[in-house]
């Protein structure tokens, strides 16, 4: 919309509308688009001296934080890249058409306005396999206040978990006891 500015009045401007020199035009853009200028045009001896144009918005704020990730961007303009890096340890799954890949690594996109949806599911903990039990011994899950004896193969310590290996009566373990 187009908005005529003439002796402290604003109204409406209609397309065949005349204006006399020195009035000055302001412009409202749809949803999704900005001005790409704060400048007034006028009417200067029969033609405007400037005429903006409604361009795809930028972003008003930064992209959205994700947990156990850093985002990187270097502009709100629109159709700017937004790259998130999953911590070490850590993976996120991507679905497209159908598909599932793991990545460290993904994007958003400043599209109008607004920057584009983000996966539904963070970065996630990469999972470890089963260490190898030892002969005449067993290994446990520690958690903070509890261990689990790992002998079910669908149990799958997470990144950074700990787990500890103990011997059987009359046995002695070679080697750590802990491990990552």
């Amino acid at each position: 919309k187009v908005y005529i500015h003439e002796n402290n009045k604003t109204t409406n401007f209609i397309m065949h509308d005349e204006v006399t020199h020195g009035t000055h035009v302001s412009a409202k853009c749809n949803f999704g688009y900005e001005l790409n200028s704060d400048i007034l045009p006028a009417c200067y001896n029969g033609s405007w001296d400037f005429i903006p144009r409604c361009v795809e918005a930028a972003c008003s704020a930064r992209p959205p934080s994700m947990k156990y990730s850093t985002v990187r961007f270097l502009s709100l303009k629109h159709d700017s890249l937004a790259r998130y890096y999953c911590h070490f340890g850590y993976y996120i799954a991507l679905r497209k058409d159908g598909m599932e890949t793991l990545s460290t690594i993904f994007d958003i996109k400043c599209n109008k306005g607004n920057w584009t949806k983000m996966p539904t599911e963070g970065c996630q903990p990469k999972k470890c396999t089963k260490p190898p039990t030892p002969k005449n011994g067993e290994i446990y899950l520690l958690g903070q206040s509890d261990r689990t004896r790992l002998t079910d193969k669908s149990i799958k310590p997470i990144h950074n978990r700990v787990v500890k290996y103990e011997c059987h009566p009359l046995y002695r373990l070679k080697g750590p006891k802990i491990a990552v």
